[in-house]
């Protein structure tokens, strides 16, 4: 999660970072924190606090559905659990079939920022989804349920 949230040059810098000031020593989450804020210039103290110092994953229950009218996918996300609000970066995945109709379809990735408890996206798309993927890489850890609404 945290190597998608600053990027993957960031990421293997702020662990070259980290290793060459902690190698054969003693380290700290605190230390890991630093290396990686002052490798992607990004502070991540609620990263940090949110992600290793409360238990629990967020409980998100998602859907989307395709308003041909506004020519749009719809994302409706709702934080579920009980122990405060979650807040993440999170992709979708919206995949459309090109001509010819056999050809494979094309996924775009979009991110939303999820961070309340009851939230609606929208998308441009100028055709029918074939298919919406919540978090189609896997970067997020958390329990999800995901339906097409019609």
């Amino acid at each position: 999660m945290l190597r998608d949230l600053v990027g993957t040059e960031p990421f293997w810098r702020g662990i070259r970072l980290y290793y060459q000031r902690h190698a054969n020593g003693v380290a700290s989450t605190a230390d890991l924190r630093r290396a990686m804020e002052e490798a992607s210039g990004k502070e991540l103290g609620w990263f940090f606090a949110q992600w290793l110092t409360r238990s629990g994953v967020p409980q998100v229950s998602g859907s989307w559905r395709y308003d041909a009218a506004a020519k749009q996918v719809e994302v409706t996300l709702d934080q579920t659990q009980t122990s405060g609000l979650y807040q993440m970066p999170i992709e979708v995945g919206i995949a459309v079939t090109r001509t010819p109709p056999t050809a494979t379809p094309v996924q775009t990735i979009r991110v939303m920022q999820l961070g309340q408890q009851h939230q609606v996206f929208t998308f441009p798309s100028d055709s029918e989804p074939s298919t919406v993927t919540l978090d189609p890489n896997a970067w997020v850890m958390m329990q999800a349920t995901w339906e097409r609404k019609q």
